[in-house]
Formats: structure tokens, sequence, C-alpha cells
């Protein structure tokens, strides 16, 4: 259903309840820190993530990757979709023709098998 703007002011800001199942906002300032070590999972030696939303009832999740050494990181298959923006450094899969460069954007189907390797210089 499309929001329906009551005001005569499209500035002022919406004024009636959320609907009751509506879920809080998730608002993580300087996501890209890395400040603080313990926000960062290491993964393996070279490999970290940060999670950003871990949503058990819907079945998804969002995280940030981090790679600190090219190389060939893993062959893997998600079982759902996986959407990846690229924010710096570069990366492909062993099994395309595409690399993935500081402002990519990747749709991986779900059930697809790939090999992650990180491009040296940034990778």
């Amino acid at each position: 259903m499309p929001l329906v703007n009551e005001d005569a002011n499209p500035r002022v800001p919406y004024k009636h309840p959320m609907p009751q199942d509506a879920l809080p906002d998730i608002v993580i300032p300087d996501a890209l820190s890395e400040n603080d070590p313990r926000m960062w999972v290491q993964q393996t030696e070279t490999v970290f993530f940060r999670p950003l939303c871990l949503n058990v009832s819907q079945g998804y999740w969002m995280n940030l990757l981090k790679v600190t050494k090219a190389g060939v990181l893993s062959r893997h298959r998600h079982p759902n979709p996986v959407h990846g923006f690229v924010l710096k450094g570069r990366w492909h899969y062993l099994e395309h023709d595409w690399e993935a460069v500081e402002g990519s954007y990747v749709y991986e189907p779900p059930g697809e098998t790939h090999t992650l390797r990180t491009a040296p210089n940034g990778g």
C-alpha cells in the first residue's frame, strides 16, 4: 500500500503510528571503522568479517568482508542470494570472466558454486 501524504507540507515528519510489526531501524555510524577490532570476526589469518545485521526470523544477514592478502580464499556455495558491493580493492571468481572492482555491484544466485580470488594490490 503506498504511503499517502496527508500533510500539505511534505517537509513535515509523518505523525501517525508505525505498524505494530514494524522493526526498528538499524543505523551503524562509521561501519567501516577498524578502530575496534572486537567488531571484526577473524575467519582465517587474512579474512575478517563484520556482522551488520543478523535476521534470524527472515533468514538473512548482512556483513562487511575484509581480506588483507591476495590469493584464493575458498570455494563455496550460498543457499540464498548474495548482493555485494565492492568498497575497496578487486576480486573475481575463477569460474567467471568478470572482475568486481571498487564501486561494483555483484548479484550471486543461490546454489551457484564459485571460488573466490582476491587480486594483488588492494584485493
